[in-house]
């Protein structure tokens, strides 16, 4: 294959790219400057430079991005494209564990945990235990035990002490155990059996019924001499309700430390509690969120599982350890690309620092103006870390591309304000004349949604856009409750104008291919994905068969030993009560499983027998045919297409190449896209294997060569042995899990979206014809396609030639800094620090999200190549009383309801900055409408906080900046007279006592329906 020719670079990029390979670079490139270019372009000169292919790794934020870079390499530098390690920071994490799993501190190779509610349910686990954990606290203190005694020493203490309150226990949990079984269920047990039984024999939810309400008892008896310092409060019974509760607070708080870079474990929990015993109230829950977290962790260690969000964290902990990971990584991979840096945080500049070392071959390429992601907490800071630690140049590119003179001008003015890394701006390539940014005002959404879709239609019949070149791009598509974009989506819709939806969200988190992802964990023994298919519609399982089997782990729990896999304890369960092959059963009653099978309908037993056998059947299909046939295999027989689509007839059994095509072809898109996903998997895991088996060595690239036979014919695999055909199979599950874990929809392109369906563009009137794309006059124009409907942050990384903004109101962009995660900030800090920590904190918090805000409104505008149009919602204000016999006035119907009249919606005030900014210039912006006052509630100064940095001081001119230090705090009052002081008619007194009106302006005539 031979290498397309390079691309020119302009002398910035010439600069960026050929900078000397072994000193650390850091390029800020500003929107649309040609950054991947200039990246490909340094890979270029670097494997020139006589560096092996194979020791350069380029890191990425988005797997997007990583195809992107992959393509342009292929087709510039072909000889390295296969070579180079090319992923994402998730993907080079999971790498890093996935070869040195022993070294992580896994018994063995771990699997990705993607869906949330797989996460809530180990932490409603982890919290329950810790409850438990409380309570025995409490009842060894009461019995003046050892705090580490087992339950069943803990109850024969109790009953041998306290024998008559044991015995008024029993009695009141047995009730409630019994209230609780199936009406006719077998193994029913009296007070005098439960007597005579040791406490590990017992049913497991009388054992915790029992462990309840003696809690209950001993805490009324002893209640005068507890001191309640650790204890919860209530029966156990609340608390652990109260645990249901508080398993999603505690799993978004534990994200959001490990987002952070702070992975709490038993070190952290024993700091915080050496910390002193007088800190209060919060700092008592700051040590109970850090011990429910770490006992959430080493449950997912226990399992052998991982979250996204541990896997950089990890990854940074192997590589800290400084043991045999480290060092195979820093002799496999020389030199270092970065590209998105901007999107990164303090975790993954660690990961650099630890992999280089003392090495300083490392380029970062990025744009702070582009740091949208701090809730995955992306520092825009990011650079100036960088350069402190590795030193070496930094360089910015500017000339922009992409955008006409208008688009980079207004992007450049919603920066105003904001503190940045680097002197840069935008200049423009693209000469000539060009439309200036157009900013409209409507009174009302359905105005706004009528226009903007007439505007779309326009632009496809008169100046012949396709609706693939254009997107309309909103802050949110939820926000409190509401779609902003509903009334323009039901406008399009009117208009018979196709549009597609975005959606950013990951492809496991779609229903179907969450429940594949189920199967396939549960194949290989992941207790929460085992629990999620047991509530699966179309198994028909009832909570009863998972309390069944949920209470053996219990039961061995209680006991003080380790707790066995789900997936055992159902097949233990299945094999007590007699179900074999044919589905017969048979009672038997010999211990406590048993008794538990005997209360199980035999329908239930026998799908849970079929649903065993289906994961078993995965697991070894996996290990000896090609991955494909797995997935398959659960399409086909598990039952879940016929619960996903309804009436969808798949036939079990393998199928030929027909059948198969036309079987996937009537999957649903995500389910499609997954085993698209699979077969590419498999295609590389095939040429990973030829390559290996023709290198002398059986290995390439510093890479293990494992046996792949799930990922080859069987021919090639009979060579192996079965128990090396398993361990294959299980690590292309595996890999597949952790594939579709960090794949998201935005990442396929507008396969990933939700299409509405299409409509066929409404027919051109006579003498309409416009050239199509590199059509002629008069020919059929081609298939416009459909406008894309996206959020902001979907859009990044691409481009449109018209982007429409609606609804960029106040509120909407801005968002407002909720409370609760004011809050949250406020007591975060204040635990830390104290109460003027915590303000001082809220002001940063709350500057931060400003400027963000403005990045990404900026990043949204720079989405156009050739056309931006900005809308906003703004009702006019209240009119003075109408001059008598002015009828269409005195007729006019009001704007809003009165009900919104406390808070009419109102243009952003970022919005409102840049237009007052570039007013004046009339060939960048265009208004149509008007700006809110200066008093109004959302104020459209860009206030500056206190602290810039030097070289926003320097922008102001030097009497500005006294005059701003030295301007007095006014009053409202003192507002108010200095307004009637420079207005004195607004202030007159009118001939009948009132404040005279000021004269009416004429009415301005606005083209269209802008104002109507």
């Amino acid at each position: 294959m031979q290498s397309a020719p390079s691309p020119r670079l302009t002398d910035e990029q010439l600069a960026a790219a050929h900078a000397p390979i072994d000193t650390a670079l850091a390029v800020l490139a500003a929107v649309g400057t040609g950054k991947t270019t200039t990246i490909v372009a340094r890979a270029r000169h670097i494997l020139e430079q006589g560096v092996p292919p194979d020791q350069l790794l380029v890191l990425t934020f988005s797997r997007k991005a990583a195809a992107e870079f992959q393509d342009r390499l292929r087709r510039h530098v072909p000889a390295a494209a296969e070579a180079a390690t090319v992923c994402t920071f998730h993907a080079f994490s999971w790498l890093l564990i996935r070869h040195h799993w022993a070294e992580a501190g896994f018994e063995q190779r771990p699997s990705v945990l993607a869906a949330e509610q797989q996460e809530l349910a180990l932490m409603r686990e982890a919290a329950t235990w810790d409850r438990l954990a409380a309570v025995r606290h409490d009842i060894c203190g009461w019995l003046f035990l050892c705090r580490s005694a087992a339950w069943p020493e803990i109850v024969a203490t109790a009953a041998e002490r306290h024998a008559d309150l044991y015995g008024q226990c029993l009695v009141q949990a047995l009730e409630a155990h019994q209230h609780g079984q199936q009406p006719g269920s077998q193994g029913r047990l009296t007070a005098d059996d439960a007597t005579q039984r040791p406490f590990t024999q017992l049913p497991v939810r009388l054992q915790l019924l029992l462990v309840a309400w003696l809690h209950d008892a001993l805490r009324r008896r002893f209640a005068s001499q507890s001191s309640g310092d650790e204890g919860p409060e209530g029966g156990v019974l609340e608390l652990l309700a109260m645990a249901d509760k508080q398993a999603p607070v505690f799993l978004k708080w534990l994200e959001g430390q490990k987002r952070r870079g702070c992975m709490p474990d038993g070190d952290m929990y024993a700091a915080l509690c050496a910390g002193g015993k007088d800190a209060g109230e919060c700092r008592e829950r700051l040590k109970w969120l850090y011990r429910v977290g770490s006992a959430y962790q080493q449950e997912l260690l226990r399992q052998h599982l991982v979250t996204l969000t541990d896997l950089p964290l990890l990854a940074k902990q192997l590589l800290a350890r400084g043991g045999a990971a480290l060092a195979w990584a820093q002799q496999r991979w020389q030199h270092v690309l970065c590209d998105e840096f901007q999107d990164t945080g303090g975790t993954s500049l660690d990961l650099l620092v630890l992999l280089m070392g003392e090495r300083r071959s490392v380029t970062v390429v990025g744009d702070d103006d582009q740091a949208i992601y701090s809730f995955l907490s992306a520092e825009p800071q990011v650079f100036s870390k960088f350069s402190r630690h590795f030193g070496g140049q930094q360089l910015c590119l500017q000339t922009n591309f992409r955008s006409t003179a208008a688009i980079c001008a207004f992007g450049g003015a919603l920066l105003h304000g904001n503190r940045r890394q680097a002197h840069k701006c935008m200049l423009p390539a693209r000469a000539g004349a060009c439309p200036p940014v157009s900013v409209r005002q409507f009174h009302t959404a359905q105005l706004e949604a009528a226009a903007m879709a007439s505007e779309v239609l326009r632009l496809w019949r008169e100046e012949a856009v396709p609706y693939r070149d254009m997107c309309l791009l909103y802050r949110c598509l939820r926000l409190q409750g509401t779609q902003p974009h509903a009334p323009l989506m039901a406008a399009l819709r009117r208009l018979r104008i196709p549009h597609v939806l975005v959606s950013q969200a990951r492809l496991s988190e779609d229903p179907g291919v969450a429940a594949l992802c189920s199967y396939l964990a549960a194949a290989l023994g992941s207790d929460p994905a085992f629990r999620a298919l047991l509530s699966l519609p179309h198994h028909g399982l009832g909570p009863e068969v998972c309390r069944a089997i949920m209470q053996q782990q219990a039961a061995a729990k209680l006991a003080g030993r380790a707790p066995p896999g789900l997936l055992a304890c159902a097949e233990r369960l299945c094999s007590q009560a007699g179900i074999q092959q044919e589905g017969h059963c048979q009672q038997q009653d010999t211990d406590r499983v048993s008794a538990a099978a005997g209360q199980l309908h035999t329908a239930d037993l026998r799908e849970l027998h079929r649903l065993v056998l289906l994961l078993r059947r995965v697991r070894a299909s996996a290990g000896r045919q090609p991955l494909p046939e797995a997935v398959g295999l659960v399409l086909r027989d598990s039952g879940l297409l016929p619960w996903l689509q309804q009436g969808m007839a798949a036939s079990p059994g393998s199928e030929s190449g027909q059948e198969a095509a036309a079987f996937a072809e009537e999957l649903p898109a995500p389910l499609r896209r997954a085993l698209h996903k699979t077969q590419q998997l498999m295609e590389e895991r095939q040429g990973a294997q030829q390559e290996a088996s023709a290198a002398s060595s059986g290995a390439s690239n510093g890479f293990e060569a494992p046996a792949l036979a799930g990922g080859t014919s069987a021919a090639a695999a009979r060579g192996l042995s079965s128990s090396q055909q398993q361990q294959a199979g299980d690590e292309l599950l595996q890999e597949l899990l952790s594939r579709l874990a960090q794949d998201t929809a935005a990442d396929e392109g507008c396969d990933g979206s939700e299409r509405e369906q299409q409509q066929q563009p409404p027919p051109q009137q006579a003498g309409e014809g416009q050239q199509g794309e590199g059509g002629k006059q008069g020919a059929a124009p081609q298939s416009p396609g459909a406008i894309t409907i996206s959020t902001i942050h979907a859009a990044k990384g691409l481009e449109w030639r018209v982007v429409l903004m609606p609804s960029v109101c106040e509120g909407v962009l801005p968002l407002p800094l909720f409370t609760d995660q004011s809050q949250a900030a406020a007591a975060a800090a204040g635990a830390a620090g104290g109460e003027d920590s915590s303000e001082a904190d809220y002001g940063a918090c709350q500057r931060a999200h400003v400027e963000e805000e403005r990045r990404l409104f900026h990043v949204a505008a720079t989405r156009a190549r050739d056309r931006l149009l900005v809308s906003y919602v703004q009702p006019p204000p209240p009119a003075a009383p109408p001059d008598p016999g002015d009828e269409e006035a005195e007729a006019a119907p009001p704007a809003y309801s009165t009900a919104d009249a406390a808070c009419p919606p109102q243009c952003s005030s970022i919005l409102a900055g840049a237009v007052r900014r570039l007013r004046c210039q009339q060939e960048v912006l265009q208004l149509e409408g008007q700006l809110p006052e200066h008093g109004s509630a959302g104020t459209w100064e860009d206030s500056q906080p206190p602290g810039l940095l030097a070289h926003d001081r320097s922008s102001r001119s030097p009497l500005k900046a006294q005059q701003l230090q030295s301007a007095p705090k006014l009053s409202v009052a003192e507002q108010v007279r200095q307004k009637l002081a420079a207005n004195p008619h607004a202030g007159g007194l009118g001939t009948k006592g009132g404040i005279a009106k000021a004269p009416r302006r004429p009415r301005q005539k606005v083209s269209g329906e802008v104002l109507r």
